[in-house]
């Protein structure tokens, strides 16, 4: 199968009723996504997201409008349910500009949308796309994994204060222990 793709359900599949529309992404976020970084499709361009009937997989030309979600690695397609899709949703990891408009059945992630943390799940994660209307199932990406450069967020934030005991303790963990100051006698 593809990346991006979802199989074909049997024509005979009892929950796929004809005209149920589904989300699907066209492309899938690379292996790896560093966080506070723009996250784009692993060639570079911007991840696309398509409505298509759940039972022909062919593009349905509608209009909605999408909320893109951060959800943990536990969903698969094989138990995408609203009800799971809804309980692996990772709440307040992704910034940015989080509504995509579907235009004749077809949207982009744009602007900076960027993972601000990688500490839950493993710093594992799928993106999720879901219709802000009801009636259409929800879309999730191939699994990816979020890390978190050192430095990369002071820089982004303007550094930490390192009189807080957890800013150095992270500080610790990421450069080792400061040397003690070389005494000559």
């Amino acid at each position: 199968m593809e990346p991006g793709t979802l199989p074909s359900p049997p024509s005979d599949y009892p929950l796929w009723p004809a005209g149920l529309r589904k989300l699907r992404f066209v492309n899938s976020p690379p292996p790896i996504i560093i966080t506070s970084s723009r996250i784009q499709g692993e060639d570079g361009s911007p991840i696309t997201i398509e409505l298509v009937d759940a039972v022909t997989n062919a593009r349905v030309t509608s209009d909605l409008r999408l909320e893109i979600v951060a959800l943990g690695t536990d969903i698969t397609e094989e138990n995408l349910t609203t009800e799971e899709f809804n309980r692996n949703m990772r709440q307040q990891l992704l910034v940015g500009d989080l509504t995509v408009k579907l235009k004749d059945g077809v949207g982009v992630i744009s602007g900076d949308v960027a993972f601000t943390d990688n500490s839950t799940t493993h710093g594992m994660f799928r993106l999720g796309a879901k219709a802000t209307q009801g009636g259409v199932v929800e879309a999730i990406s191939n699994a990816f994994s979020c890390i978190d450069l050192p430095g990369r967020q002071s820089l982004i934030t303007g550094g930490s204060d390192l009189s807080d005991q957890q800013s150095q303790k992270r500080q610790r963990q990421i450069r080792g222990p400061r040397p003690s100051p070389l005494i000559i006698r």
